[in-house]
C-alpha cells in the first residue's frame, strides 16, 4: 500500500506543477515548485508543499495561489 500511495502521491506532484505553470495566473518571478505531496492512505485528503525563489514575492504569490485553489482541484480532478 505504501508504494501505490508513494506513486500517487508523485503523479499529483508533477499535475499540480504542470497546472501551476500552465493554467494558474501566478506571478512569474515568483519561481514556484511544488516539493512534495503528501495523502492520506484513504486518498481524501491531502498536504501540498511548494518552494518559492523570491522572498519578497512570496506573501503575493501564496495569496494568488490560495485564490485558484479550487481552480486547481477542478483542473487536477479533470485531469486525473
Amino acid at each position: 500500500m505504501k508504494k501505490r500511495i508513494d506513486q500517487i502521491n508523485q503523479l499529483i506532484q508533477e499535475e499540480i506543477g504542470k497546472i501551476i505553470l500552465r493554467e494558474i495566473e501566478v506571478s512569474k518571478d515568483a519561481m514556484i515548485t511544488v516539493t512534495r505531496v503528501e495523502t492520506y492512505s484513504d486518498l481524501r485528503h491531502g498536504t501540498v508543499y511548494v518552494s518559492m525563489l523570491h522572498k519578497e514575492k512570496e506573501s503575493q504569490a501564496l495569496g494568488e495561489l490560495n485564490r485558484t485553489i479550487y481552480d486547481i482541484q477542478y483542473i487536477l480532478n479533470r485531469t486525473l
